[in-house]
């Protein structure tokens, strides 16, 4: 009697690791001499970025002070400048080729405990691993790559925790998180609650497990309450009210906007472009005090660049959520409408993005090709001002439309299923997938435009792991009904 050997059995689970190394070394070593270089210069004129100069002689203070972003790539960024002033740029790359090798073997962590065999889950990791918008995101210094990798190590940690119930595993789940929701405010506090109700879902007959989360909640909330004690607003990022602005105001007629001003309804802040310029909103603003602080009180960096972390930006940001609120209600279509934009541009490749391209210039048509193929995207190169005016179909990825349909659809259907059954381990980790997709895709679309695909890249990963797991699943199930045909 011959018996049948499973696709990929007789490789040992230790060494497909082991090639996912070598093949991630070679790629970049590929696309080093392709010309794919690291831009690791990006904090000089990045809006996240506190001042160069600060960042080198006030670093702590101006850490406790920052109330635009939460505080972790400032901090990284600050301390390898003092402790590496010559060499900062190749400890940034190093720091984001160990993270792209943590990203591939998450992948394929998340793909075995997703039931893949070996090789389909080696494919995946190495499929997204030597993708050209991969590559590029993980040579531009940038919050966008660190962000995809700690999702995916939360997400790789998850399944160990529930599988292992061991601490250590469920710490490094909620601090990978906890460094999420500290690096990026579109991660919010009310998105880090939902991750850990998955949790408490999945323990809910052994509570004490969940005391491992506690480290990481504390922390995040202690920066929430910080920016609460200092400046009267409980959350990690004062710019909400301009990144609203921003979709809510794009293609109101200013003539619309003057006659709401001219009746009350708003302030004159409308008329203004969000995100100006200190002495720009000093004007609205007059009564903003001096703090001795530079941070607060600069009108732009060394570079001359303007600084976006001023004291008077904070009223400026909560008077325009105000306005941009009202206008919401005062024009809904309009804001849909806008909304719909967003959406357009979500589903562009996320290496088709203006801040990289120059990144992507060695390997464009190595990119072109990857979306066409599978993408289905045809063509790239949109501005922002045009992906913000108009819709052209040939620039939609209706490749990752597709796949982000059915795997959403097939997310629903499968935890719709597990509901009535035995809420195990996988199922968990499948409604991990779809609080983070549906949470990113929804904040990145309602909240902001312009570069809502590079929002998206942190959950490309999940998006096609689960559309891998939906069609697999599908196909072994049609494989049963044509073994065993219904009479």
């Amino acid at each position: 009697m011959s018996t049948r050997v499973r696709p990929g059995s007789l490789v040992k689970e230790s060494s497909v690791p082991a090639l996912l190394v070598v093949l991630y070394a070679l790629s970049r070593a590929l696309y080093s001499l392709a010309g794919v270089r690291f831009a690791g210069n990006t904090f000089f004129l990045g809006w996240q970025f506190i001042d160069l100069e600060l960042l080198k002689h006030d670093l702590w203070r101006s850490l406790f002070y920052l109330h635009s972003q939460p505080p972790l790539l400032n901090l990284f960024t600050g301390l390898t400048l003092q402790l590496f002033p010559e060499g900062y740029s190749q400890f940034f790359q190093i720091a984001f080729l160990l993270g792209g090798l943590a990203l591939t073997l998450s992948i394929y962590a998340i793909g075995r405990r997703l039931g893949f065999s070996k090789p389909l889950a080696a494919a995946v990791a190495v499929w997204f691993s030597v993708s050209p918008a991969t590559v590029v995101y993980e040579n531009w210094y940038s919050y966008a790559y660190p962000l995809t990798v700690a999702l995916m190590l939360a997400g790789a940690f998850l399944g160990r925790f529930l599988e292992r119930k061991r601490p250590l595993d469920a710490l490094v789940f909620s601090l990978a998180l906890a460094c999420m929701a500290l690096t990026w405010g579109l991660f919010h506090l009310v998105w880090l609650l939902g991750c850990f109700a998955i949790v408490a879902l999945a323990f809910r007959q052994d509570t004490r497990k969940l005391l491992w989360l506690l480290p990481a909640l504390l922390l995040v909330v202690g920066w929430y309450a910080k920016n609460g004690l200092l400046y009267g607003s409980f959350t990690a990022s004062s710019w909400a009210g301009m990144n609203l602005s921003k979709i809510v105001t794009l293609h109101i007629p200013e003539g619309t906007r003057k006659a709401w001003v001219k009746q009350g309804l708003v302030s004159d802040l409308v008329l203004l472009p969000p995100f100006r310029s200190r002495s720009v909103y000093l004007r609205y603003f007059p009564d903003t005090p001096e703090t001795g602080i530079p941070l607060l009180d600069q009108e732009s960096y060394a570079s001359g660049f303007p600084n976006y972390h001023s004291l008077v930006h904070i009223e400026a940001s909560r008077q325009q959520m105000h306005d941009s609120l009202r206008m919401i209600r005062l024009a809904p279509r309009h804001y849909l409408l806008n909304v719909l934009r967003a959406v357009y541009i979500f589903f562009h490749s996320a290496s088709d993005y203006e801040h990289v391209y120059e990144i992507r210039q060695p390997v464009d048509g190595l990119d072109t090709i990857w979306n066409r193929l599978f993408y289905g995207q045809w063509q790239k190169g949109e501005t922002f001002p045009e992906m913000g005016a108009s819709f052209s179909l040939d620039h939609v990825a209706w490749g990752l439309v597709f796949a982000y349909v059915v795997a959403l659809g097939g997310l629903v259907v499968t935890l719709w299923h597990a509901r009535a059954g035995s809420f195990d381990n996988r199922a968990v980790l499948l409604l991990f997938f779809l609080w983070n997709i549906l949470f990113v895709s929804a904040a990145g679309t309602m909240l902001d435009i312009g570069e809502n695909n590079r929002f998206r890249f942190a959950i490309d990963p999940f998006i096609w792991l689960s559309f891998v797991f939906v069609l697999r699943e599908a196909l072994q199930a049609a494989r049963g009904r044509k073994k065993h045909p219904a009479r």
